[in-house]
């Protein structure tokens, strides 16, 4: 079990005494995530991204039964292969989780990595369209800027917290951890992200690359969504 400084993730800045004194009498603490919690997880990330940008231009290209059944199956595979690989922590038996790679670990395995290169398959024409332009921007922005060094960069590759339970420190606690492990090891930390952009701005992330989705989409009727390269560099670990 590990423990780690709270701070606020919806609002880094806040500091005021009923905040402060919450902290002190809450310590949060980071567990490695169980097969038992994964469903309490699943149901907790889809509340906390119904209304994730990216979220919603995945979901209005095809039925709604669908889409959820796709993201219910998706993020239950992602789970499940890091539970077994040991790449995903949480708080609170999954109302906040994070899992993610490092150097020599940081792809899934067989036969979840097979699962989840068929889900984009079974869907429609615009459903596969719209996932190949997201993750070929995404994959163009890390080429451009990290290039061959991405093999040896910590990777946040899924974070989530419950609404209700946001604002307590949870993503803060959790991201800290993978922090550590990076810093032991002198090594930066790398995530894609969209909306959530600010809280990584606050636990020390910069941007460093940029695109747009739906932006020459004619099929999509809302607005271009962010697609952002964040990293954050090492920090030199005290003694």
């Amino acid at each position: 079990m590990a423990r780690a400084a709270a701070s606020d993730e919806s609002t880094p800045l806040l500091t005021d005494e009923k905040h402060l004194a919450y902290l002190d009498e809450h310590d949060v603490q980071v567990k490695p995530l169980r097969y038992r919690d994964i469903p309490r997880a699943i149901s907790g990330a889809s509340k906390a991204f119904a209304n994730d940008s990216m979220m919603l231009y995945f979901k209005e290209s095809e039925s709604s039964s669908l889409f959820h059944l796709r993201l219910w199956i998706d993020i239950a595979v992602r789970l499940t292969d890091c539970v077994i690989r040991g790449k995903v922590n949480t708080v609170d038996h999954g109302d906040a989780f994070l899992f993610y790679g490092i150097p020599g670990d940081n792809s899934h395995k067989p036969p979840f990595s097979w699962i989840l290169s068929l889900l984009p398959k079974l869907g429609n024409r615009e459903v596969r369209k719209r996932r190949n332009e997201f993750l070929t921007k995404a994959k163009a922005l890390i080429e451009t800027a990290r290039g061959n060094q991405v093999d040896n960069l910590f990777e946040v590759q899924g974070l989530a917290t419950v609404p209700s339970k946001q604002g307590r420190g949870y993503a803060t606690a959790l991201i800290s951890v993978v922090h550590e492990m990076a810093d032991a090891q002198g090594r930066a930390t790398f995530v894609i992200t969209g909306d959530a952009y600010k809280f990584y701005e606050s636990v020390g992330y910069k941007l460093i690359g940029e695109d747009w989705f739906g932006n020459d989409n004619p099929k999509y009727h809302g607005p271009p969504g962010p697609i952002r390269l964040m990293l954050r560099g090492p920090q030199t670990v005290k003694g």
